[in-house]
């Protein structure tokens, strides 16, 4: 064995050779088992692929921020040039509600000279026409004015106009009921803005370097961030048709007859073709609307559905229908869809004005429209997590019908249970696997003096040889081939040593024993670290340590060299003395162990010679008996199979007999050996017997 450790280098020491390690399956040629785990493979891929196709959690649904800004003071200033032209028709029908008596009612148009007064005819200021409140607008198409005064000072009576007040006679009241002409022509101008936060990829790397962006986009700009289309709005009507598109950049503006025209309410389900108008009348009990009265009296809700989103579809999120509806859109761009829904109510806003220092008070009622924003939205985004997980429940149920068959196999045939189990359960004792590694090792040992056709070793030309003679029936592998298969094997084999030597041209003993023995579960470099005591243990493989090995560690390192030897036994290991000369104080346990080893393989000699001599004895077969002869009856059975070879008795006796020593080669140093020594290899051991003429022989 050669002492010297090879050079390893910090990179293999601290990160070894990069492999890839796969697991180990064990084939079961059975028909019925295959048939069986196909049809449970079957069931579990089905399952995963429903799993896979039925799951909706891929994306990751987020809804909008989104903000309505209701134009004021820019907008007021055409709400005159609105109500011009505006047409109102006077009523002198009588409404009753909540016990209060609507009737004379007349129309009002915009103030001209502001000089409404206690005897002038209604008219209305331009704070009157639209009032908005944050994101709600109301839009008035009715006003009962309630002025009180106090009677003329010194007459007691009521001016022109008025009647006293029942209940109070100091006071004085007149009432005017009036409809705002023109009010369907009001318009609601408003802008909005909507913005969110992007699912965050994990799998992104720019995400541990930028902040993700958000998105958002504004009805009034031209450049939406996050997209690289623009931002556009279409309103709908009832039945889903498209009405009017407001590209990004333009106010969105709608008329009050727009918005009652488009609207969807209770009715349209019986008559979809009906429309709302401010002359529409409707009862509505619940509401104290217990008989029919005009739209433009009573006042209504208008909600404004604004959904954003840029998955190419819009829902109808009607309150009065069971199913929602869905109105195609353009995709991958952010697009809001405006839908509307009336429900006529009873709608009114009151306000208390004073007239003047004598207690003058005006009290106002309006009825009207409010209009309302429901803002809502959709933007999905890949949920990089949810397919992580998916595909860890793809990986975990596909192992099930492996797992199945696994535990039908080895628990529910009986006597092939067994087999099986014992198959596929591997079981490692270390105290076995060193015993069967030695013994292969021998039986390696000998196939290799078999093949030495060298000093030192094997050669590439016994390589090329044996080749040869396994490759002879193949005729398409040529005789460049055949040497290059040659060159590639010896090169591997020689590999094995770690250690760079081009010029060597021989296989030795351990390179041959380590291939032989690549397979085994304990490699043959692990096998003589395992037993090198010299070798420093780490605190867990001390305390895990098998008992055998622990105990055999023990005693080689408590154990003292015995100066008795056993029966006259000079060998090396028997023999301390020798062993001492043999075997220097420097070399370590490992040589000790490498010499039993070696011990162990001389003894193959003399289980030959009683093998051959218990065949002979049971008188097998001469076929039989050839394969257990030692190589000395081999020569035997050659001369007695060539008698013409033979010599003359007398001469044989002047030959001297050469003395049989059998000894180990590392005991012997070469140069000290005979020039006339021949040195034979014993067919299945590693002996080299040394034959030398006796000292008495004649020259």
């Amino acid at each position: 064995m050669d002492n010297e450790t090879p050079h390893v280098s910090l990179w293999r020491r601290f990160c070894p050779e990069l492999a890839v390690y796969l697991p180990k399956y064990v084939t079961v040629q059975n028909y019925r088992l295959g048939t069986l785990h196909i049809f449970l493979m079957l069931v579990c891929v089905s399952l995963t692929v429903y799993y896979f196709v039925s799951n909706d959690k891929y994306m990751v649904t987020k809804n909008p921020i989104t903000s309505i800004s209701i134009c004021r003071q820019y907008c007021r200033q055409k709400l005159k040039e609105q109500l011009s032209g505006g047409v109102c028709e006077a009523s002198n029908a009588a409404f009753v509600h909540s016990n209060v008596i609507y009737q004379n009612i007349v129309c009002a148009s915009s103030c001209t000279a502001g000089n409404f007064g206690f005897g002038g005819t209604p008219c209305l200021v331009d704070s009157d026409l639209i009032r908005i409140d944050g994101e709600t607008a109301f839009i008035p198409t009715f006003f009962r004015d309630e002025i009180y005064v106090p009677k003329i000072i010194g007459s007691g009576n009521c001016s022109a106009g008025y009647q006293e007040v029942s209940g109070k006679p100091h006071l004085c009241t007149r009432v005017w009921n009036y409809y705002v002409a023109g009010a369907e022509q009001l318009t609601l101008s408003f802008n909005y803005a909507f913005y969110l936060r992007p699912h965050e990829n994990i799998l992104d790397p720019r995400k541990l370097f930028i902040e993700t962006p958000q998105l958002m986009a504004h009805s009034g700009s031209f450049n939406p961030e996050g997209w690289d289309h623009s931002l556009y709005s279409i309103l709908f009507d009832a039945q889903g048709n498209e009405v009017t598109r407001y590209e990004q950049g333009k106010m969105i503006s709608l008329s009050l007859r727009d918005l009652l025209n488009n609207a969807y309410f209770e009715e349209q389900n019986k008559d979809t073709s009906s429309h709302l108008s401010l002359n529409t009348q409707f009862v509505q009990p619940d509401l104290g609307v217990s008989e029919l009265m005009p739209l433009r009296l009573t006042g209504a809700v208008i909600t404004i559905d604004l959904y954003v989103t840029d998955l190419g579809e819009c829902p109808v999120h009607d309150t009065l229908r069971q199913e929602i509806r869905k109105i195609k859109v353009t995709s991958g761009r952010p697009v809001a869809c405006m839908t509307l829904h009336a429900l006529p109510s009873w709608e009114v806003v009151e306000e208390a004005m004073p007239m003047g220092s004598d207690g003058s008070i005006r009290l106002q009622q309006a009825n009207g429209i409010r209009i309302r924003f429901r803002k809502i939205g959709k933007f999905t985004f890949v949920d990089e997590r949810q397919m992580m997980n998916s595909l860890t429940v793809f990986l975990v149920w596909i192992q099930i019908p492996v797992v199945m068959t696994y535990w039908f196999c080895i628990y529910a045939l009986g006597m092939l249970s067994r087999i099986y189990k014992h198959v596929i359960h591997q079981e490692l004792d270390l105290r076995e696997a060193c015993t069967g590694l030695v013994a292969r090792l021998m039986c390696h040992s000998a196939a290799f003096m078999d093949l030495r056709d060298h000093e030192h070793g094997i050669s590439k030309a016994r390589i090329f040889e044996r080749l040869g003679d396994i490759l002879e029936c193949h005729e398409s592998i040529d005789d460049d081939e055949h040497w290059r298969f040659a060159e590639f094997v010896f090169d591997g084999l020689k590999m094995y040593k770690n250690v760079e030597d081009n010029q060597r041209k021989y296989v030795d003993l351990q390179e041959f024993c380590e291939v032989c023995s690549s397979s085994e579960p304990l490699t043959f470099q692990s096998f003589v670290r395992l037993f090198d005591n010299d070798r420093r243990l780490r605190t867990c493989e001390r305390i895990l340590l098998d008992k055998s090995l622990r105990d055999m560690r023990m005693e080689v390192l408590c154990r003292e060299p015995s100066a008795a030897s056993d029966d006259g036994d000079t060998s090396p290991m028997s023999n301390p003395e020798l062993g001492k000369k043999i075997l220097p104080d420097s070399e370590s346990r490992v040589d000790l162990a490498m010499r039993d080893v070696q011990e162990l393989m001389d003894n193959l000699g003399g289980l030959e010679r009683k093998t051959y001599q218990a065949a002979t004895a049971l008188e097998v077969g001469d076929e039989v008996l050839a394969l257990v002869a030692p190589p000395e009856a081999r020569d035997d059975s050659d001369e007695q199979a060539n008698p013409s070879a033979t010599t003359d008795p007398s001469l044989e006796q002047q030959q001297p007999q050469p003395d049989l020593v059998i000894v180990d080669e590392a005991e012997i140093p070469r140069s000290r050996m005979p020039f006339d020594s021949v040195s034979l290899l014993r067919g299945r051991s590693s002996l080299r017997l040394s034959f030398a003429r006796s000292a008495d022989s004649s020259d």
